[in-house]
């Protein structure tokens, strides 16, 4: 199936004089056992020979946005430092000289880590992979077989490898995920004997290949964060089986120089690598042929099988806010059930109020607090406090840890000379004008004139000005009640297309990105 595969014509693609090869390998997690390996899809690659170079052991190649789940997910659950609801914001964002970029165009606001691998956005896990430590996230891949590694940054979070690595390693790695968090080193025999049943060469055993890198609970976890690039939305979703869960991840390197496709079933673990063996551009449209090889291999290896992820004990599921990451509370509008494990449940959300600021400080208020104003904050992000990163924009979004110490001194300032204006001359009342007596009639009668009265003006008395004593507002006695306008950041489901990535980070050979 395998080999059948790998020389498919229609993987076969020249360009600047190289013929296009792929790798691939496929273990069985359980014991180790490489239960495949080969090489195309050329001719000369088709068939491995004694003597000749073994391509899918040897040949080191960076891996793309299929080294996330080795470098950042798995430490990172393994650490306590993330879940796969914990939130970083996708958005424009330098790590000192470092500025990377997704795969694709702009940001996508707050994203939960399960998003961010689904879509493959790079942001996010960087800034996961800052607050895990390089130190940590190495000492993980070594754990997992992934050794050799040179002095790496946080490129490492995009497979940014000073040496990369090769098709093996990679289906090794994957499979202690695959395999409930135990790593076994991958063997390609059992025992070497000659045709009278001497044994020169043993394989150790099982037991002696084996260590714990991971607990169950947080392997099952990653399953079904991988999970999620298989289902709509994700960027394989091709690579689905009907009848049996599938985990995987895509990756794509700098200038589209590799191609990967990494994940396992509940059977099998491949990987599976596709460019030049010098690095030359991979051109095959919008389609992944890393990917394309390895769901016809493992499609065809699984046919008939049905099976799903059995999940450890110590796991439960809760609702949580799709914007901050928290456990959900009435006031959040977008929620969906979570997977955790048992004692790493977020606190409640508190991304949907406001708080009372002091002016003056920019802290919240304390009672003492005069000069304040509500400000509302549509999400809280605990991973963006006191980041060791600068995301534009980020900051608005932050709600202040302390509150004022409240020692506010007012100003007094100096008593203003005041100008008494004269007081204004008193308004004289008009003298009345005397009615006439009435004549005596006489004997032409005649209808005596009688005056219009003039009406009485009362005097005006104007008091002289004071100066104006401006009375201290009381502090707000409330708190109003906390609105809900968030609404929820949705990612975009993308095209399992996986374009060029970010910028390299000083010091390491490429960048990757999906």
């Amino acid at each position: 199936i395998v080999e059948a595969e790998l020389g498919n014509p229609k993987y076969l693609i020249h360009n600047n004089g190289q013929e296009s090869m792929a790798t691939f390998v496929l273990i069985d997690h359980h014991t180790g056992e490489v239960a495949a390996c080969g090489t195309g899809v050329s001719a000369d690659y088709i068939k491995t020979y004694i003597g000749n170079f073994n391509y899918p052991t040897s040949l080191k190649k960076q891996t793309g946005s299929a080294m996330k789940p080795i470098s950042v997910i798995a430490p990172g659950l393994e650490n306590g430092v993330i879940t796969a609801s914990t939130v970083f914001y996708d958005g424009e964002t330098t790590f000192g000289k470092y500025k990377p970029k997704n795969y694709y165009a702009g940001y996508r606001g707050p994203m939960t880590m399960r998003e961010a691998i689904a879509i493959s956005a790079n942001i996010p896990n960087i800034k996961a992979l800052a607050r895990i430590g390089v130190d940590n996230s190495m000492k993980f891949c070594e754990s997992v077989g992934i050794t050799g590694l040179g002095q790496e940054g946080l490129a490492l979070a995009l497979g940014g490898l000073t040496h990369g690595t090769t098709t093996c390693k990679m289906a090794g790695a994957y499979a202690a995920i695959a395999n409930d968090g135990v790593y076994i080193e991958p063997t390609f025999y059992s025992r070497v004997e000659d045709a009278k049943g001497n044994i020169y060469i043993q394989c150790k055993s099982v037991e002696e290949r084996s260590k714990v890198v991971m607990s169950p609970q947080n392997a099952y976890i990653e399953k079904t964060i991988l999970q999620s690039v298989v289902s709509p939305g994700g960027t394989a979703t091709y690579c689905a089986i009907p009848g049996v869960d599938v985990a995987a991840k895509t990756g794509t390197t700098n200038s589209d120089y590799d191609r990967w496709l990494c994940g396992f079933t509940p059977f099998y673990t491949a990987a599976c690598w596709y460019g030049y063996e010098k690095n030359a551009v991979v051109y095959y449209g919008s389609s992944n042929p890393a990917g394309l090889i390895w769901s016809s291999i493992m499609k065809a290896v699984h046919s008939g099988a049905e099976d799903n992820f059995v999940e450890p004990e110590g796991i439960v599921r809760v609702a949580v806010c799709k914007t901050t990451g928290r456990l959900a509370t009435p006031n959040c509008s977008a929620t969906y059930i979570e997977v955790f494990r048992e004692g790493t449940v977020p606190p409640a959300c508190d991304g949907h109020g406001s708080a009372r600021i002091c002016n003056e400080t920019g802290l919240l208020a304390s009672a003492t607090c005069t000069d304040t104003s509500f400000v509302y904050y549509p999400r809280v992000l605990d991973q963006e406090q006191n980041a060791p990163w600068n995301t534009v924009g980020i900051g608005s979004n932050a709600v202040p840890s302390a509150y004022c110490p409240g020692n506010h001194v007012p100003e007094v300032p100096d008593e203003p000379v005041q100008e008494i204006a004269p007081a204004p001359e008193p308004v004289a009342t008009p003298e009345p004008v005397a009615t006439p007596e009435p004549q005596p009639e006489v004997s032409t009668p005649a209808t005596p004139v009688v005056p219009e009265p003039v009406p009485t003006v009362e005097p005006q008395v104007t008091e002289p000005p004071h100066p104006e004593t401006t009375p201290i507002p009381a502090p707000a006695s409330s708190t109003p009640e906390p609105t809900n306008n968030t609404s929820a950041v949705q990612p975009t489901a993308p095209t399992p297309t996986e374009p060029q990535s970010a910028v390299p980070e000083s010091g390491n050979q490429a960048e990757n990105t999906n």
